[in-house]
């Protein structure tokens, strides 16, 4: 905004602003959370528009996901927000199966051009080994009580040979030139834990994914 950087933080039913100088950090706004008048807790944050006067974020608290707005100009204040849409993950496409993820751990999610990413983590039917999976919907016929499915052709699995115990996706955003970077939590047995920053390079050809793993 008018050439500076910012950072915004979901933490506890607010959304705190910092501005970024170099490397580091200076506290800048701070902004209440709030649905239907009462603290709003989501777990989730992704931002939907940004201008000079006015952000407009998505919020997600489970399977539902919510809009709120605020101005750019002000330093504190709160955000009303009002019920997008739900996303359903119990009818998923993938390799020509219809199948219910709800056992697998809901995480974070992304947005960018009208599509919100969701990763969600879990063990397959078939195999034991851990799975991350992006799932991609349509936000462009969103509304109020509207359930979301997913894009069958821009939903896939994530997995990891390296860490087979567990490799989790947490969260996830994608930047302007077509990368969804997204942090994790891994691990190459039960009892050992890492965790690496890592990028998945996500290119479409008529419509259809093309996807590259490349480690940060």
């Amino acid at each position: 905004i008018d050439g500076v950087e910012y950072l915004y933080v979901l933490a506890e039913a607010k959304v705190l602003v910092f501005r970024i100088e170099d490397t580091k950090l200076h506290p800048h706004a701070e902004y209440d959370l709030k649905y239907n008048g009462k603290s709003f807790d989501p777990s989730a944050m992704a931002i939907y528009k940004i201008n000079k006067s006015r952000i407009t974020f998505l919020f997600k608290s489970g399977y539902t996901v919510s809009m709120g707005a605020v101005s750019a100009t002000v330093d504190k204040g709160s955000i009303s927000v009002s019920i997008r849409c739900y996303i359903d993950v119990s009818r998923v496409k993938l390799d020509g199966k219809v199948r219910d993820f709800t056992a697998f751990t809901n995480q974070g999610m992304g947005y960018k051009d009208g599509y919100l990413f969701v990763p969600i983590t879990g063990n397959d039917d078939e195999e034991t080994q851990s799975h991350s999976l992006i799932l991609t919907y349509d936000m462009s016929q969103a509304k109020g009580s509207n359930k979301r499915q997913p894009v069958d052709e821009m939903t896939f699995y994530v997995i990891s040979e390296e860490y087979p115990a567990l490799f989790e996706i947490e969260d996830c955003g994608v930047s302007d030139d077509g990368k969804l970077y997204f942090n994790t939590n891994e691990k190459t047995a039960i009892n050992v834990s890492q965790a690496r920053g890592v990028i998945i390079l996500a290119l479409r050809k008529n419509n259809v994914p093309i996807f590259e793993y490349t480690p940060l």
